[in-house]
């Protein structure tokens, strides 16, 4: 049970728990350093990132096929996937540093939805919350887990589309975040620094 867990909540990960994410590609990411990355990952409540093993950056978009991923060049609709199989987030040739950011936490919000969030948050998010408000973006309508992945990415980014979202807004600070405190205007500035690769 040593995994970081405290064992009166599950979800709360120990202040001496360390988490480790690799990083790999962002060498070959013209958007954003992999110290930049990191940095803005280490901001991030810890809890969030409990079970993720790697996100990896691919200079080649890929394209599905019918058993595997293959690598393509060029620029496809796919921008990024997070396979709940081996707890990996691949972003792929996005075409800025706002896109990029954008689609790591829109994938990490993934990882949240499915790994993070108990049964009970889970079902509160689709039964009660989901349809309360309309979704926070076109990709959003899809279905509930792609309107909080884009909820969650929007959030981080800072967008006026969530003023008209209070419910959902809400349930990710009380939630999610526990109403902790996220530094996200530097969390922010990162995102928006296309000048510094270092963060």
């Amino acid at each position: 049970m040593d995994q970081g867990l405290n064992q009166a909540n599950q979800t709360e990960v120990r202040a001496d728990v360390n988490i480790h994410v690799s990083l790999w590609g962002f060498r070959q990411c013209p958007w954003a350093s992999p110290e930049s990355v990191a940095h803005v990952l280490e901001m991030l409540p810890k809890h969030l990132l409990l079970g993720l093993a790697h996100i990896r950056y691919l200079s080649q978009a890929l394209v599905p096929s019918t058993t595997t991923w293959v690598s393509a060049p060029g620029n496809v609709s796919l921008s990024g996937v997070y396979s709940q199989e081996d707890r990996t987030i691949l972003i792929q040739a996005v075409h800025s540093r706002a896109k990029l950011f954008h689609v790591l936490f829109h994938e990490l919000g993934h990882h949240i939805y499915f790994a993070v969030l108990d049964s009970v948050e889970k079902k509160r998010w689709v039964v009660d919350i989901w349809g309360s408000e309309d979704p926070v973006s076109e990709y959003g309508k899809r279905n509930a887990a792609e309107d909080f992945a884009e909820l969650f990415a929007l959030y981080l980014r800072g967008t006026s589309l969530l003023i008209d979202r209070p419910i959902k807004t809400r349930f990710l600070r009380e939630t999610l975040l526990r109403s902790k405190a996220v530094p996200l205007e530097a969390i922010r500035a990162v995102v928006n620094d296309e000048g510094n690769m270092e963060g």
